[in-house]
């Protein structure tokens, strides 16, 4: 008799119309529309991925509970989701702060590792000071992802270091071979790994890029001018 009750309160929820459903998928729309720009503001990793998570769980119980029609469903059902939704959240937040960690370790002052001595990919300090600033081939016909390094570049990394490479305020450093002093590989770990506190992300997690393409990259930033 519990079951047919529950059974017969299902069906009495009024049946959701179209322009609902297309009011739902507008506000679906636009909260995807707001998670892409987040992910382009050059938010610090913190809050950006705070707010996207915001959204996503909003995007989610939208779904479940309109779509799905969880809301008109017997609230043992509404508890079980809820009892899952919360478990899942606090998990993911665990790992979240079980990973931060490891983004977390460099102390930057102005975008550069206060007192920094890295060596080259696998070089001796003394090879480094001999052949630093040799790159082999050049530098200005280098490949990322199988289009031309300069190519990548502006399709990729312009709204944060400028069309020219001079930079641009509380977004990117200037990338001009006159102020990249750092060696190769500081370069390359950037790229690769991005800067916690800043808007560099991982370039390796973002785009999939390979040791061979930020290798390019680093020669391109470091010898060739704009």
């Amino acid at each position: 008799m519990e079951h047919e009750a529950a059974a017969a309160q299902h069906n009495e929820h009024p049946p959701t119309t179209i322009r609902q459903y297309v009011m739902i998928g507008l506000i679906l729309t636009v909260l995807t529309v707001i998670e892409l720009w987040l992910s382009y503001s050059g938010l610090p990793h913190g809050p950006l991925i705070a707010a996207l998570l915001f959204f996503s769980a909003v995007k989610f119980v939208i779904v479940v509970a309109l779509f799905m029609h969880l809301r008109f469903d017997h609230p043992l059902f509404r508890r079980m989701f809820a009892f899952g939704f919360v478990l899942a959240a606090i998990l993911l937040v665990a790992l979240l702060g079980l990973f931060w960690g490891d983004h977390a370790s460099t102390d930057l002052v102005g975008g550069i590792p206060e007192g920094a001595v890295v060596a080259g990919h696998g070089d001796s300090e003394e090879g480094e000071a001999e052949g630093e600033g040799e790159p082999a081939g050049d530098p200005a016909a280098g490949m990322v992802q199988g289009i031309p390094v300069a190519e990548f570049f502006q399709a990729n990394c312009v709204a944060c270091h400028g069309p020219n490479r001079e930079g641009v305020t509380g977004l990117g450093l200037p990338l001009l071979p006159s102020v990249l002093d750092q060696p190769d590989e500081f370069y390359h770990d950037t790229i690769a790994n991005g800067r916690t506190g800043t808007a560099m992300p991982s370039w390796t997690a973002t785009k999939g890029l390979t040791d061979a393409d930020i290798d390019a990259l680093v020669q391109f930033i470091k010898h060739v001018e704009p």
